[in-house]
């Protein structure tokens, strides 16, 4: 736990979160796809943060 934030590693069974921090660009979360990322937000408008930028607007 860094910041009082608790660092998820896998996202398998992750779903109703309000935002994601995409915070490294390895191959994995790559090929989940920016869409099924935005997925897992479930509360209004997803909010992810691409702070490597790991997906171009057009992903």
């Amino acid at each position: 736990m860094y910041y009082n934030l608790e660092l998820q590693q896998d996202i398998q069974g992750l779903a109703g979160v309000d935002g994601v921090i995409v915070a490294v660009v390895h191959k994995p979360y790559r090929e989940i796809g920016l869409s099924k990322i935005a997925g897992l937000c479930t509360n209004g408008v997803p909010l992810v943060m691409d702070l490597k930028g790991a997906f171009s607007l057009s992903t």
